[in-house]
């Protein structure tokens, strides 16, 4: 039989690590895009704008999973309670 609060943690830390991820590549994105933006730099910063829309849907993305594994543990809660 599986552990349900083990699932729960399985899933909050699925989703914990997507925010970490998504945060890490926007701070990424971010310095690519102010260096794309000085005047001696020759990098077109389009991409790094795509990429961090692609971040902050990830972090949106993780943050529901998160907000899941709340939900779910709070019904394991109430069953067992």
């Amino acid at each position: 039989m599986i552990d349900p609060s083990t699932m729960v943690d399985s899933i909050l830390a699925a989703g914990l690590q997507g925010i970490q991820r998504g945060l890490a590549g926007a701070a990424e994105k971010a310095e690519q895009i102010s260096k794309g933006f000085s005047p001696e730099s020759d990098n077109d910063p389009t991409s790094a704008i795509i990429g961090l829309k692609l971040d902050e849907h990830q972090v949106q993305a993780s943050a529901k999973i998160v907000q899941v594994a709340d939900r779910l543990s709070q019904s394991v809660l109430d069953i067992l309670a």
